[in-house]
């Protein structure tokens, strides 16, 4: 699919092709979409320094809300930082990453809506908010279900035109708490109803098949009553529901996160001479990519507060004897359940990834090669990774900061305004100009600015690892 939103940026791609083309060489399916993000954000951090170059030229002190060092580093270092961190952010798997063009900016994601009013779907109302997944079952079929047809209290004859016909006869039900009605065909193309809802003294008592128009005296009630029935779907005048798809937006403001490396120059100096390291280099690329990591860490913690829903799964067998290694393929059942539970909630979504503590990787790593795929060697991982992927569907990511016995199961759409959270960068990776003080103590400051925004929460779900301490263990 071609993405025309960010038309207008195309002249940056050209202007950032040396770096794009250098990502595109390391990171297989690089797409243009993620190069123009990529550039857009380069643009960003020229501009910023242009700004900042301004405001040393006239004496003021710059990006004071960044770091307490009034001196900024070169843009080329900072252009490297980004082309390396930006591509490699867990972030572009798992929600939706929308750059900023400025500070204060919009961010966008698709709304779908029932357009018409049928039975106890109300029009305009979201199609995706139900955690159940009963609201709007029947809405493309010829069921309507819990029509408001009258208020308890209101009169005792009910006249109502039924919305969706040519009604099908014998398919009608009127209930009113524990009072019912049913519909006997007359033959005619007209109906009557018989029932305890149904009035003894009712002189009006009939329903017109073609029109829907409902005619019943009915007995004393305190209760609302509603109906349901089926109608001719493929009758030429039938009516046929709407859904409105929208893309919104919401305004979002982006804010800074900061971190400032500190190192004694002499010990830079003695890795310099006996090992041939830099110093400045090793803290640019671990400090970088310690925000690289935060932001992905603070995503990934987001989303698992932000998850409406929870399946518990229990690490000990039920009862003693029970194989271990075969009670530990229940765990798939729990993702697969936490996968469909948000497939209910949202009617167009399921799991695509897992983003695991502790407990979670180790049930998981367990489970063997025909159920688990490992990506990751292992050894040096660095914070939040890609370790391989479960059942061919969902890519696990293990995050040592996760609590022990969580595990986020999450969806992400196929466009990125099919969001349940999006990301927006301003500037990913902003670096000061070393500098060295009196006591030879190196220091250079680092800030990221971004805004984030969870739009659709019911894309997540959660499982909790429950210890079931009465549980006899197997053996």
């Amino acid at each position: 699919m071609k993405y025309n939103i960010y038309e207008s940026y195309k002249p940056l791609l050209e202007d950032w092709k040396m770096h794009i083309d250098v990502v595109k060489e390391h990171i297989k399916g690089f797409s243009d979409l993620e190069a123009t993000q990529l550039a857009i954000l380069l643009e960003n951090t020229r501009t910023e320094f242009e700004v900042a170059r301004g405001r040393l030229s006239m004496g003021m002190g710059v990006i004071n809300e960044v770091t307490d060092v009034s001196m900024i580093n070169t843009p080329e270092t900072a252009f490297d930082i980004i082309t390396a961190v930006m591509p490699n952010l867990i972030a572009n798997d798992i929600v939706s990453v929308q750059p900023l063009d400025r500070r204060t900016g919009q961010i966008f994601y698709l709304k779908f809506k029932y357009g018409t009013k049928k039975g106890g779907i109300a029009a305009n109302s979201d199609m995706l908010t139900s955690s159940s997944g009963f609201a709007g079952n029947d809405y493309s079929g010829e069921v309507i279900t819990d029509e408001l047809i009258a208020s308890a209290g209101a009169a005792q004859t009910i006249d109502y035109d039924l919305p969706y016909a040519p009604i099908k006869p014998g398919t009608i039900k009127l209930v009113a708490g524990t009072l019912t009605a049913t519909d006997t065909d007359n033959g005619d193309g007209t109906g009557t109803f018989s029932g305890t809802l149904v009035s003894g003294t009712a002189s009006n008592n009939s329903i017109n098949y073609s029109s829907g128009a409902l005619d019943l005296d009915i007995a004393s009630t305190t209760e609302d009553t509603y109906a349901e029935w089926e109608y001719d779907l493929n009758d030429p005048n039938a009516p046929v529901s709407d859904i409105n798809v929208s893309v919104e937006s919401v305004p979002v403001v982006a804010r800074p996160r900061k971190l400032k490396s500190l190192y004694m120059f002499d010990t830079a100096y003695d890795l310099k001479v006996s090992f041939g390291l830099d110093m400045d280099t090793i803290i640019m690329k671990a400090t970088s990519g310690e925000i690289g990591f935060e932001i992905d860490n603070e995503i990934m913690t987001d989303l698992l507060n932000v998850a409406p829903n929870n399946i518990n799964w229990d690490y000990n067998p039920p009862y003693r004897g029970m194989e271990i290694k075969e009670y530990r393929l229940t765990f798939i059942d729990a993702i697969n359940e936490a996968s469909n539970t948000i497939l209910a909630a949202t009617k167009r979504y399921e799991g695509t990834f897992i983003v695991t503590g502790k407990l979670g990787a180790i049930v998981i790593e367990g489970l063997g090669k025909e159920h688990f795929t490992r990506t990751s060697p292992g050894g040096v991982v660095g914070g939040p990774h890609l370790c391989g992927i479960l059942e061919e569907k969902y890519k696990v990511y293990k995050n040592p900061n996760y609590p022990d016995d969580m595990i986020l199961v999450g969806a992400r759409g196929e466009m990125f305004i099919e969001a349940g959270y999006v990301y927006a960068p301003y500037l990913p990776v902003f670096a000061t100009q070393l500098l060295v003080d009196e006591n030879l103590k190196g220091k250079r400051g680092f800030c990221t600015i971004y805004a984030k925004k969870t739009v659709n929460a019911n894309m997540y779900c959660t499982v909790t690892v429950i210890e079931n301490k009465s549980t006899n263990p197997a053996t």
